[in-house]
C-alpha cells in the first residue's frame, strides 16, 4: 500500500516538474521572439525553443495520465467502488521521506512472526512438561457400596490402585516431545536471525536513500538551478548560445526529476525500515 501511495505522489511530482520546465521554456520562447525581431537570433533558434517547450508539455500530459493511473491504483487497493483518480494527496514526498525512524535495531517483541515462533516454543515446553509428568502414573481411587438382602448387612468398600511403572517410564513420548521442543527452538532462532537480517538490510537501504536524497537537495539541485539561472540570463543578453540554454534546461529538468525519485526511494525505504522494526509510521491520508 505504501509503495503504491508513494508511486502516486511521485507521479504527481513529475507532472509539476515537467509543467514548470515547460513554462520556463515558454518564457524563453517569448524572449527569443523579441531577439528575433531585433535580429539577434535566427528563426531556427526560436523554433528550437518552441519545439523543446512543446515536447515538455507533451511529456507533462503523459505524466498527468500516469499520475491519474497511479491514483486509481491507490483507490483500488483501499476498495473504492468507482475509482476516478481525482483525489489530491495531503502528503508530500518530502513529508514521507522525512519521517523519523528508530536509531536502534532491537527486535520488537510484538512482531507477528516473532510472537508466533515464541508461542510455538512455549507450547513445546508445555508438551514436554506434560510428558515428563506422565512418567508417574495416576493412582486410582475405588469406592464401593453393596446393598445386601434384608437378612444381611450392607457392605461398604474403599480401595486404592497404584501402578508401578518398572518398564514403562514414558521415555518414548518424552524424547519425542524434547525433539519437537528443540526443533521449534531452532525455528525461533532462525526467525530471530531473519528479523535481524531484514532490519540490517532495511537500515542500509534507508541510510543510502536518505544520503542520496540529501545530496540531491542540498548540493546538486541548487547548483543546477543556479547554473540554469545564469545561462538563461546570459542567453537573454546574447552572451550564451541556444545550445547552452537548452542543455541547461534539460539538465535541470532531469535533476529535479531525479530528486523527486530520490525522495520517493527514501520514503519507501523509511516505510520498509519501520515495517522491519514493527514501528508504526505516519498515517497515510486516504483519498
Amino acid at each position: 500500500m505504501t509503495q503504491t501511495y508513494v508511486a502516486a505522489l511521485l507521479a504527481q511530482s513529475n507532472v509539476e516538474i515537467l509543467e514548470q520546465s515547460a513554462v520556463s521554456l515558454r518564457h524563453e520562447a517569448r524572449i527569443a521572439e523579441t531577439r528575433l525581431q531585433a535580429g539577434d537570433i535566427s528563426l531556427a533558434d526560436k523554433s528550437q525553443i518552441e519545439i523543446a517547450a512543446e515536447r515538455l508539455e507533451l511529456d507533462a500530459q503523459t505524466a498527468r495520465a500516469n499520475s491519474t493511473t497511479a491514483r486509481i491504483a491507490v483507490e483500488n487497493l483501499i476498495g473504492v467502488a468507482s475509482p476516478t483518480g481525482q483525489w489530491i494527496a495531503d502528503d508530500s514526498l518530502g513529508t514521507l521521506a522525512g519521517q523519523p525512524v528508530p536509531e536502534n535495531d532491537e527486535v520488537d517483541l510484538l512482531r507477528p512472526d516473532w510472537l508466533a515462533a515464541q508461542a510455538a516454543v512455549t507450547k513445546a515446553e508445555a508438551d514436554l512438561k506434560l510428558q515428563r509428568a506422565m512418567r508417574i502414573p495416576d493412582p486410582t481411587l475405588l469406592f464401593q457400596y453393596e446393598h445386601e438382602p434384608f437378612d444381611q448387612p450392607n457392605t461398604l468398600g474403599i480401595g486404592l490402585s497404584f501402578p508401578l511403572p518398572f518398564w514403562n517410564r514414558n521415555r518414548g513420548n518424552i524424547l519425542a516431545a524434547k525433539a519437537a521442543r528443540d526443533q521449534v527452538e531452532q525455528q525461533r532462532n532462525k526467525v530471530q536471525a531473519q528479523i535481524a537480517a531484514e532490519i540490517a538490510a532495511a537500515r542500509v537501504a534507508y541510510q543510502a536513500a536518505v544520503a542520496r536524497l540529501r545530496r540531491y537537495r542540498e548540493i546538486i539541485e541548487p547548483r543546477s538551478a543556479e547554473i540554469l539561472k545564469i545561462v538563461a540570463f546570459a542567453y537573454e543578453k546574447g552572451s550564451a548560445s541556444l545550445l547552452d540554454l537548452l542543455s541547461a534546461e534539460r539538465n535541470d529538468n532531469d535533476i529535479r526529476l531525479a530528486t523527486a525519485q530520490a525522495a520517493a526511494d527514501a520514503a519507501t525505504a523509511a516505510a520498509g525500515l519501520r515495517a522491519a522494526l514493527n514501528v508504526p509510521g505516519q498515517e497515510l491520508k486516504s483519498p
